[in-house]
């Protein structure tokens, strides 16, 4: 069995609602924990990836999102998501270690009289 692992280096995720997000190593830390959960009981992984959920699209995203995503980025202050799409949007960030767009980082640099 392969599993690939896909994020995009500078893209981060936003709850449209709230406007709290999380930054691409939260993403990176989601998909290598499918990873781990593949090596750790390959029966189970196959066995929640084809099982469907209305709110996680599948029981592995909410395996995934509880036990690796959500604990790492609660420590980091980051947005802790309780679906897996809905109400979500990419937002492109400026490394792959915080949430901050471009836009943010102007209107903080504004802010302080940065700019």
């Amino acid at each position: 069995m392969f599993q690939s692992v896909y994020f995009d280096t500078d893209r981060g995720l936003e709850e449209t609602a709230t406007g709290s997000a999380f930054s691409p190593d939260v993403a990176s830390v989601h998909e290598l924990g499918h990873i781990q959960n593949a090596i750790d009981s390959p029966q189970d992984f196959i066995k929640r990836r084809n099982t469907t959920d209305t709110v996680w699209k599948n029981l592995e995203e909410k395996e995934t999102t509880a036990k690796y995503e959500v604990p790492y980025a609660a420590s980091r202050g980051m947005l802790q998501r309780s679906s897996y799409s809905k109400g979500f949007k990419s937002i492109k960030t400026i490394n792959s270690i915080n949430a901050i767009t471009s836009s943010n980082l102007f209107n903080i640099m504004r802010s302080i009289g940065g700019f």
